[in-house]
């Protein structure tokens, strides 16, 4: 039997996951518009979202310059594990950037819905993608990806 992960865990890829939350903060936004203003909050809007596309981009460039996949249907095409860049401060720097992005925008509505769906984007994406993909990691690179994991945490 060949390294792949269960099917079950990795429903919706996380790029079109971010879009779909997204889209559906905005349109709960408008719907229910239960919002928290603050001041700052569109500073804060721009930092988050300038923080998200900063992890986002470079992160995937990374995989491309290494020539592996960024798609985490196929994890069996990674050819190689990636640690440098920004991948020293965080496993996962690109969920992390997505993470940042939805955060921006429930910040920019300072909508109480927003806010709930982006950390249960961030808890979809711990336990649906981030955990499999860890365990598929660790058969494929071994003692490699165990060390990396011992000097890197998963977010931050």
């Amino acid at each position: 039997m060949g390294l792949t992960m269960n099917t079950l865990e990795l429903l919706l890829p996380p790029l079109p996951l971010t879009a779909f939350v997204a889209v559906l903060m905005g349109l709960l936004n408008m719907a229910f518009p239960i919002g928290v203003h603050f001041i700052g909050q569109n500073i804060m809007a721009t930092v988050l979202l300038v923080l998200g596309l900063s992890f986002v981009l470079p992160a995937a460039i990374s995989f491309f310059k290494a020539k592996t996949t960024v798609d985490p249907r196929t994890p069996e095409k990674s050819k190689k594990l990636v640690i440098s860049g920004l991948y020293k401060i965080s496993r996962n720097p690109m969920y992390l950037g997505m993470t940042f992005c939805l955060f921006a925008i429930s910040s920019a509505q300072g909508n109480v819905i927003s806010l709930l769906l982006s950390i249960g984007f961030a808890v979809y994406l711990n336990r649906f993608q981030i955990h499999p993909e860890e365990r598929f990691l660790s058969i494929k690179f071994g003692e490699s990806y165990t060390q990396y994991c011992k000097n890197v945490r998963r977010w931050l």
